[in-house]
């Protein structure tokens, strides 16, 4: 079990700098993946999109890769064109009206000077697949840390849901005696008011019969626990969905259980049942 909420960063030297590239997740019913890099190595956003999508199947990861190139490593090329790319850019600024010292900054003319050859390109590809990948590992590592904790929590409802459903198993004979005798007064007060009306009589009979009976909530209810259980101890990724559909499944079941019941003490006890479950649906949230 992984949660989509999760954290990841890694940093590599490389010979044209240093690569930093961190990766954030919040859970989303989809898979989105949005990427910020540097203008000049947009070529590489494709790359880094195809090999992170290999690990999402549903949640918003917001992935940034920075590539510094240090001081020392500034040739006397790159000098000269800075020099060269600023002269320029300034007397454009100032032909448009512009101060060139606010409209022109440090970062602006290094992006205009930084542009690689496809040789660069390919050690750039390799050293950001190689960083990118460290950080998954450390996103991954949280990820699977945070869904150990929501599978305890998970377990923890489930076990209270249970719970209440074995005590709900065990008032449903005493229950249905208390319907049994008050559907027999029923009988006996409309039989000498309609005492020719037989066929009426046993059709109310089976309504109220089928109004009361909740054997088959119980029954489902419970299948739908086991199935969580089962899903929960599954070391397969991908189970949110299954999750999500399971307890609006639950959900449906112990409302009907609830609507059905006519003893207070299994109404209580169906409520608890959706108090807990309504804490279950909050923490799948998280789950991918």
């Amino acid at each position: 079990m992984k949660s989509m909420t999760a954290y990841g960063r890694a940093s590599l030297d490389t010979a044209l700098g240093r690569w930093t590239v961190e990766i954030s997740s919040v859970n989303r019913k989809t898979a989105d993946i949005q990427i910020s890099i540097p203008r000049h190595l947009l070529r590489l956003e494709f790359h880094l999109r195809k090999w992170l999508s290999a690990f999402v199947q549903r949640g918003q990861l917001t992935v940034r890769a920075n590539l510094q190139k240090p001081v020392n490593m500034v040739l006397d090329a790159d000098l000269s064109r800075l020099k060269k790319a600023k002269k320029t850019w300034d007397e454009l600024a100032r032909e448009l009206g512009y101060d060139p010292k606010a409209a022109i900054d440090f970062k602006f003319l290094i992006e205009q000077i930084l542009e690689v050859d496809e040789e660069q390109e390919s050690l750039l590809e390799t050293t950001l697949k190689e960083v990118a990948m460290h950080a998954v590992e450390e996103w991954q590592a949280m990820r699977i840390k945070e869904g150990t904790v929501l599978k305890e929590d998970l377990v923890k409802h489930l076990n209270a849901i249970q719970e209440n459903l074995e005590k709900v198993r065990g008032l449903y004979p005493r229950a249905t005696e208390e319907h049994r005798a008050k559907l027999k007064a029923r009988i006996e007060e409309v039989s000498r008011d309609v005492a020719s009306n037989e066929e009426r009589i046993m059709r109310e009979v089976v309504i109220l019969a089928e109004k009361w009976d909740v054997s088959e909530e119980i029954t489902r209810i419970h299948s739908h626990l086991e199935q969580l259980k089962t899903i929960f101890s599954e070391t397969k990724s991908g189970i949110g969905r299954t999750i999500d559909f399971l307890i609006q499944e639950l959900h449906r079941e112990i409302n009907t259980l609830g609507a059905k019941s006519s003893d207070l003490e299994m109404i209580r006890l169906a409520l608890d049942m959706k108090g807990e479950l309504e804490k279950i649906r909050e923490q799948v949230q998280n789950i991918e």
